[in-house]
């Protein structure tokens, strides 16, 4: 065998990540896709690192009123009874109409608030985290969340850009860091299919997987197991 180069000697190994579609304040409502349920799928993966959506300094102030309804009931928690560790990346920015970008603010605010209002209806009925993330779910998310950037303003899809940049940003620092390591990050649905694409991007830093996939040694119960064990306990 060939010896290895000097290069490929040194390149620290590539941390694995997978996303994690959230569905906000939804998942108090969700049917299935509930807080609880998102709370045990933490638990049961045991990433090393729990990348969320809060900005750092809400985050460092501990206080639980400045967290979105997802980290603080659900996310936040699960990171506790384990070894996770929980890395703030940010971001928090919706795409928005505004007044100086042009006429037809009116039609504009309400075909964003209409596909809001569709997309919403969705996901309280999603029945699992996995289609949220990569299902048809998330690929009409991505379609609905295209015709939402389409109809905001300038000002709303610059920071939409900087956000999700930031992200991805603050991702990367995260990774060098800590090479080698299972990084579980939990973004809203509306993000998944711009991180996908990015993340695809970077296979020399990232490796890419379904989050099931973060821990082979404990995998995750089917959904059929999981509903069977829920209606065993009651």
């Amino acid at each position: 065998m060939a010896p290895l180069s000097p290069s490929s000697q040194q390149r620290p190994p590539c941390s694995r990540v997978a996303l994690l579609g959230t569905i906000g304040h939804l998942h108090a409502e969700a049917v299935r896709y509930d807080l609880e349920r998102l709370r045990r799928l933490v638990e049961t993966l045991e990433p090393d690192l729990l990348a969320v959506e809060v900005e750092p300094d809400a985050w460092e102030s501990g206080d639980p009123d400045q967290l979105p309804l997802e980290v603080r009931e659900a996310l936040a928690p699960a990171s506790r009874l384990t070894d996770t560790v929980v890395v703030p990346l940010g971001a928090q920015a919706r795409l928005e109409p505004a007044t100086d970008d042009g006429g037809l603010l009116r039609l504009r605010t309400a075909l964003i608030r209409g596909a809001d209002d569709l997309l919403n209806a969705i996901a309280r009925a999603v029945d699992s985290p996995a289609v949220v993330s990569r299902g048809a779910y998330a690929h009409f998310c991505g379609q609905v969340c295209s015709l939402e950037a389409a109809a905001a303003g300038k000002t709303s899809r610059a920071a939409w850009a900087r956000a999700n940049d930031r992200i991805i940003e603050r991702l990367r620092e995260v990774v060098s860091a800590n090479p080698g390591s299972r990084v579980l990050l939990a973004v809203n649905c509306r993000r998944v299919h711009l991180l996908t694409r990015r993340l695809q991007g970077l296979a020399d830093e990232i490796e890419l997987v379904r989050f099931e996939d973060l821990n082979p040694l404990n995998p995750m119960p089917s959904l059929r197991s999981a509903r069977a064990e829920e209606g065993a306990t009651r």
